[in-house]
């Protein structure tokens, strides 16, 4: 081994729990609420998403995983939705008609307003976040010889990257 590239989310810090209540809390942010039932049940979930839809958004760009979340409260969790009614479901590119600009226009206003939204929450939990579990363990039994580089790799932004490390020096203090 000549170095080892650790990523930064689900790998050191455990950030799923918190982007997924920043993607709940992001539908009642944007004047959306989901119904109280479905809150309270993803409440006594821990906030989290259902593996069902995290499998399927993981990893994505919030211009896709948005959509496919809209769709999927839409369609399990009877979501009603903005007010103007907009189907999410499913293969709504192919049902309506894709050539209307101001639906489409509208759709974008609403995926990146719910992705600003979501950015902005997650940002405020950032500093709730723990390491994963034997994460410092790992970092320092790597770097016990000094020899061997590493490096941390992550598609966050740098003002996240920031508030997450906050807690967290003493992991950090490896790389």
């Amino acid at each position: 081994i000549k170095a080892v590239i650790f990523d930064l989310d689900g790998t050191l810090l455990d950030t799923e729990s918190l982007s997924c209540r920043a993607v709940i809390d992001s539908f009642e942010l944007t004047n959306a609420p989901l119904k109280p039932a479905i809150r309270s049940q993803l409440k006594r979930d821990g906030d989290l998403l259902p593996w069902e839809l995290k499998q399927r958004i993981l990893g994505l760009r919030g211009s896709e995983w948005v959509p496919m979340t809209l769709g999927y409260a839409q369609e399990k969790w009877d979501w009603v939705g903005y007010e103007n009614g907009l189907d999410w479901k499913d293969g709504w590119q192919s049902r309506g008609n894709n050539r209307d600009t101001q639906e489409n226009e509208l759709r974008e206003r609403i995926i990146n307003t719910f992705i600003e939204t979501w950015e902005r929450r997650l940002g405020d939990l950032c500093e709730q976040v723990v390491a994963c579990p034997g994460a410092l363990e790992l970092v320092r039994a790597l770097s016990e010889d000094g020899n061997l580089p590493l490096a941390v790799a992550t598609s966050s932004r740098l003002e996240g990257v920031n508030k997450k490390r906050l807690k967290h020096e003493e992991i950090f203090r490896f790389f």
